[in-house]
């Protein structure tokens, strides 16, 4: 549920930073694109999970309901 509501809140700010950037881009006259392309640039800059072993946790569940 955690998980859920992070993510959530994730989009809930980019949401309000694209607001905030197109209304900084009305205001100085910079094309919405132009912003719009720097604010993706910065989602990608943002730190990300390593990926799941799923086969080490399945070996690990498998392991657990042997014994």
């Amino acid at each position: 549920m955690r998980r859920i509501e992070r993510e959530e809140q994730k989009l809930f700010e980019r949401e309000q930073r694209r607001l905030a950037e197109e209304s900084e881009a009305a205001r100085t006259g910079i094309p919405p694109i132009k912003q719009r392309i720097a604010s993706l640039v910065d989602d990608l800059n943002e730190p990300r999970p390593p990926p799941r072993d799923f086969d080490a946790e399945i070996n690990a569940l498998l392991d657990r309901y042997r014994t």
